[in-house]
């Protein structure tokens, strides 16, 4: 993949992991992307701060979304194929080389209003609502999980569903979306 597309995953994912957090939707028990969080980490990490809120924030969702979905088959937005979770984690080693934007980009998530994850994924000019149609399944119950329909390959624009699929969600409701792997 591309640099500027392993950049926009990375931001989707910060993203979606700030919406989780405890003060926004509460699917996971952090505040590792809040201010507080800024401010913890930069205590024991200050020269690299942002990626210890990254790396620790992603850590919290894939466990979290992994204890919902249960299964090992399949892509979620924390769990890609091996290739593109290497691409993207050399690429977060390097997010200090460009920090003004990123630095930007931080401050905008740990700052976001209470808005749906469309509307925010949109705001911040990782995705185009109408351009992708999210099922929307019945949900019953704290958390769930739903396979997106269809086959989709691995690439930027299932990864963009992947991440407008957790608009299902509600406040302290997780739901996991997951694209089943296909068999090689």
């Amino acid at each position: 993949m591309k640099a500027s597309e392993l950049d926009l995953i990375l931001k989707l994912r910060l993203a979606v992991a700030r919406l989780g957090e405890t003060d926004r939707n509460a699917w996971w028990n952090s505040y590792l992307l809040s201010r507080t969080g800024q401010i913890s980490l930069g205590m024991m990490f200050p020269r690299t701060t942002r990626i210890a809120q990254a790396r620790s924030a992603f850590l919290v969702a894939r466990e979290r979304c992994q204890s919902v979905l249960g299964q090992v088959d399949c892509s979620t937005l924390w769990n890609l194929s091996a290739e593109i979770e290497e691409q993207l984690d050399q690429r977060l080693d390097r997010l200090t080389s460009k920090p003004e934007e990123w630095q930007l980009f931080f401050e905008q998530i740990a700052n976001l209003p209470q808005a749906g994850v469309a509307e925010t994924l949109d705001v911040l000019g990782l995705v185009d609502p109408s351009s992708a149609e999210v099922p929307a399944p019945e949900i019953t119950g704290q958390s769930a999980s739903v396979q997106l329909p269809g086959k989709h390959p691995l690439d930027l624009d299932a990864i963009r569903l992947l991440a407008l699929a957790f608009q299902l969600g509600k406040h302290n409701q997780l739901v996991v979306p997951f694209i089943r792997n296909q068999a090689a």
